[in-house]
């Protein structure tokens, strides 16, 4: 009996080993190419989610994870067309830009925020590059208009990308400013004193240049223009003919070079939380009429960021100075090509351009501290929101060596600063000054 169980189980485990055989044997061999899914897709693993995100949080990353799709999708609207300083002179900042996809022939792009440093507060634009390639022919145009009126059109050829490689490029370009504030020349302009006026040029721009990125970076150009100032559109507000006719000047036909050079230390230029800038910019202006409107305009900013024990607080200061200098003793300077200060970059609680003059001094000084951090793979291109207050100073004169800081004037207030996908979406805040409290707002972050 036991002998007939003990063969009675051998046979029923070397049946399960024959059939176990077959089954493995049916499996299909290993093979050499390993599929790698997207990153989308939804049957490749993906980490558990954080489980210490607070409601708050929750909240937040909802919201930027809305607001970034569509800002991916705007393109590189206006970006990159007109050289950096071309922002000093009225035109357009990058506004709520992104990468311009990669595969197409041709991509039209649109673009939104503080379009202009002049009147213009809100706008939209739109671009189309006819060439998408990094390195290579560039081709294209640019349009757009504030809600403020301010307008430009612009058409660029070039060689290589200039966010991404050296580059060529001339544009041609149109502006029209239609509402423009002007409170006269000099530290004591009254702020009840204000004329309306209007400002138009249309010219063109070569330009060669680096692009910008940690270490060295810059660009040299040559403008030819044509500017002119005529009576602005506000209805029941004096003119500059009115307020101020000395500064009305004809239409003049002006050229010249100019070159900047930066030496850029800062651990990121879109979300910078240590490191140090240091910039130069110098531009000749000759006029091509008979008038004397031949002039220099040069200056210099440092600016750096200290991190506080960490990279959630942070102390960034900034300090600069603006000139231009008239070749000839009472020559003549139009005033919208003075150094101003004022507005969502300087001087933060007086309106924009509330102050101009030959000479300019400025500084600024933030307590910057982050409150929310968005959980993403990759922390270089996390979003976040980041608070700050802030105390402003500045001063202009006639010459450099007028400027007197014991009669500068001083703002100070709290900003917010909000950051998608790595980069500087918008700041918005309040300053306070003697001359009223100012809401700030801007697209463009200079540092």
């Amino acid at each position: 009996m036991r002998a007939r169980f003990g063969s009675l189980l051998v046979a029923i485990v070397l049946a399960a080993l024959v059939t176990a055989v077959p089954l493995h044997a049916q499996d299909p061999a290993p093979s050499d190419t390993v599929q790698v899914l997207p990153d989308d897709d939804p049957r490749r693993p993906q980490p558990p989610p954080r489980p210490d995100l607070t409601a708050t949080e929750h909240v937040l990353s909802g919201i930027a994870r809305l607001l970034r799709k569509p800002f991916e999708m705007v393109g590189t609207a206006l970006e990159g067309t007109l050289i950096p300083i071309e922002e000093e002179r009225g035109g357009f900042a990058a506004g709520l830009s992104a990468a311009t996809p990669r595969g197409e022939r041709s991509h039209l792009s649109y673009t939104g925020g503080s379009i202009g440093t002049r009147s213009g507060f809100l706008g939209v634009g739109v671009k189309y590059d006819a060439m998408l390639e990094e390195e290579g022919p560039q081709l294209g145009f640019t349009g757009a208009v504030t809600n403020r009126t301010y307008q430009e059109y612009t058409v660029f050829a070039g060689w290589n990308d200039p966010r991404e490689r050296p580059y060529a490029r001339v544009t041609g370009y149109y502006d029209i400013d239609t509402m423009n504030e002007y409170w006269g020349i000099g530290p004591d302009s009254d702020k009840d004193v204000e004329a309306t006026w209007s400002w138009e040029k249309y010219g063109g721009v070569a330009a060669v240049g680096l692009p910008q990125r940690r270490g060295i970076w810059g660009s040299a150009w040559v403008t030819y223009e044509r500017t002119s100032v005529f009576d602005g559109y506000v209805v029941g507000e004096p003119d500059l003919d009115d307020l101020f006719p000395t500064d009305v000047f004809p239409e003049l036909k002006l050229w010249g070079p100019g070159a900047t050079v930066a030496i850029d230390f800062r651990d990121s230029r879109g979300y910078p939380k240590s490191g140090v800038l240091l910039q130069g910019t110098a531009e000749m202006w000759r006029s091509l009429g008979d008038e004397e409107a031949d002039w220099i305009r040069y200056g210099a900013e440092a600016s750096g960021h200290l991190p506080l024990g960490s990279d959630w607080h942070i102390l960034s200061v900034k300090a600069g100075v603006d000139v231009a200098e008239p070749e000839e003793e009472g020559g003549l300077i139009p005033f919208p090509y003075l150094p101003a200060l004022g507005g969502s970059q300087s001087l933060r609680g007086f309106s924009s351009w509330r102050f101009r003059d030959r000479a300019a001094m400025y500084g600024t000084a933030e307590l910057r501290w982050r409150i929310w951090l968005e959980h993403a793979r990759d922390t270089e291109k996390a979003g976040a929101i980041e608070t700050a207050l802030f105390y402003d100073v500045g001063q202009v004169g006639p010459e450099l060596g007028d400027l007197d800081f014991a009669d500068r004037e001083e703002t100070y207030g709290v900003l917010a600063r909000f950051y998608v996908a790595g980069g500087h979406l918008m700041t918005a805040g309040v300053g306070f000054s003697d001359d009223a409290t100012k809401f700030v707002f801007t697209t463009n972050n200079t540092w």
